[in-house]
């Protein structure tokens, strides 16, 4: 029943994000709840909007929380932005994930990637369009699920208990 739930929240916030140029979803089917250590966006509000923003806490076997902003002018020039968030797991581990978008003009320029980061370390990785699991040590699966264009990144990421298949 759980994970309908998760689906069901899931699919709310992407249809939220509907046309939005970035995105970052968590969906938790762990047992344990999630705080929220910190989360950013470096749009601002002549290029950018934040549409939706992560809760304080990522409830546990039906939580979804995310991430979701646009730039103005995307097809003209889009970048220089970065959206992130980090949780705290009860076991005291942080790990978070960053969205990079470096300067794009028309369609000339890098394409978005996403970066990692564990327990308040350097944002590590240029990962695009390839999944990533990160290791186990963090007490959860955690796998990021991309998709991605040349001037957009959707990420949704699924938290898990170690023993669940």
């Amino acid at each position: 029943m759980a994970t309908l739930a998760v689906d069901v929240a899931v699919n709310a916030l992407v249809k939220k994000a509907d046309n939005a140029d970035f995105y970052q979803i968590w969906a938790n089917k762990s047992s344990a709840k999630f705080f929220c250590a910190s989360w950013g966006c470096s749009t601002d509000a002549l290029f950018g909007t934040v549409i939706s923003s992560p809760s304080r806490f990522l409830q546990r076997k039906e939580g979804a929380e995310g991430l979701v902003w646009s730039q103005k002018a995307s097809s003209i020039a889009s970048g220089l932005t970065d959206g992130s968030i980090v949780w705290k797991a009860p076991n005291g581990t942080t790990f978070g994930v960053n969205i990079h978008v470096p300067l794009q003009i028309g369609p000339f320029g890098t394409a978005p990637y996403y970066q990692v980061q564990i327990d308040g370390g350097e944002w590590e990785g240029s990962h695009t369009s390839s999944p990533y699991t990160f290791p186990d040590r963090i007490g959860y699966k955690v796998r990021v699920s991309p998709q991605a264009h040349h001037s957009n990144l959707y990420l949704t990421i699924t938290i898990s208990d170690l023993d669940d298949d």
